[in-house]
Formats: structure tokens, C-alpha cells, sequence
């Protein structure tokens, strides 16, 4: 069985979150008792709440063939909320998760796709090598993915307007490609 489980901001909550009754929270004698240990060693006081004022909405399609509700797909959903282009604002780019190495033939990929006769738009574009992709919160980690595929969204491309693709990345190796650590020097930091 599946699932669809969409979380979306509610503008008027944005200042105050209310508690949630306590006779709505699950007693733990409910959660079967393998659950509950694997859960409370991952757990720690250290969990934090994490504000990112781009995100709008969030959606899982979830199924129940196990107990703990697999999450099978995540559509998150973002929506800038200041005209200031900055690599450091909430808002997730590209450019953020992509190896500082691949983003000259990411570019080319997109400059080929948005060049394509009006016939062969709807086409995917696909790498002929792998792409390195950032493992959102850590700085260093990479997924390797073997597959990558680039097309435009949009019927057409309107001149003055911004263009839309999608961007799939499949065949994921099984570990993480980490980069080695670099020795930090005082006053000299990444240019991204």
C-alpha cells in the first residue's frame, strides 16, 4: 500500500507553534520493542529544529510494508523569498551541491539543452560521465552518481522569462566518495 503525505507552511503559524496535546502523542508500549531501542540509540538530546525560510512545501509518498513506514519518494518544495541572489541564502541551488569540478560541463549541458530545435526540447540530454553530488550537510561528501540526465521542463523557452528543467541523477554507487581532509588555514577560505 502507498501513501502520500504532504506537509505545507501555513502562513498564519509562521510566528507561533502550537503544542500538541499530550493524549495525541503515541504511547511508546504501541511501537514494537526492536523499534523503540534502534530509535532511542539514534536519538540523542542533541536533535535540533532547523528553520529554512525557502521551503514551502514537503511531500512523501510513504508505504507500510514495515513497520516503520518506509519513505519511498521526497518532493521538497521551494519558493525564494528575497530578490538578493546569494549562495548563502536558504535557498538550495545547484551550485551548492555540485563538485566545484563538474560545474563548467553542467553549464555546457544546460547552454546544449536550451539550444535544441523546438522538435527535440522535450529531449534528455545525458553525461557521459559520472556526477559528483553533495551529500546535503556535509561540506565534503559526495554521491557518485553513474547516470545523469538533463531536459528541459517548459513547453518552450519564452526569451525573458526564467527556464525550468529537470535534472535526474540514477545509478548511485553504493558508498559516498569522500574527499580528503584539507588542512584549513587561517584567513583563506573556498571561493564559491
Amino acid at each position: 500500500d502507498y501513501y502520500l503525505f504532504a506537509l505545507k507552511e501555513d502562513p498564519e503559524q509562521k510566528d507561533a507553534v502550537p503544542e500538541a496535546p499530550a493524549d495525541s502523542v503515541p504511547h511508546l508500549g504501541a511501537i514494537p520493542a526492536a523499534a523503540r531501542s534502534d530509535t532511542q540509540t539514534r536519538s540523542s538530546v542533541s536533535d535540533a529544529v532547523m528553520a529554512c525560510d525557502d521551503l514551502v512545501e514537503l511531500a512523501l509518498l510513504l508505504s507500510d510494508v514495515t513497520e516503520f513506514v518506509d519513505i519511498e519518494e521526497v518532493h521538497l518544495c521551494f519558493r525564494r523569498q528575497s530578490e538578493i541572489s546569494n549562495i548563502e541564502s536558504g535557498m538550495p541551488t545547484l551550485r551548492k551541491f555540485i563538485r566545484p569540478f563538474d560545474w563548467e560541463r553542467i553549464e555546457r549541458m544546460f547552454d546544449i539543452v536550451t539550444n535544441l530545435p523546438a522538435e527535440d526540447q522535450r529531449r534528455r540530454c545525458h553525461f557521459q560521465r559520472p556526477t559528483l553530488f553533495r551529500v546535503p550537510g556535509e561540506s565534503r561528501s559526495y554521491l557518485r552518481a553513474r547516470s545523469t540526465s538533463l531536459r528541459l521542463a517548459d513547453e518552450q523557452i519564452v526569451p525573458g522569462r526564467p527556464s525550468h528543467f529537470w535534472m535526474h541523477l540514477t545509478q548511485f554507487d553504493s558508498s559516498q566518495i569522500q574527499r580528503p581532509r584539507e588542512q584549513e588555514l587561517e584567513g583563506i577560505e573556498e571561493e564559491r
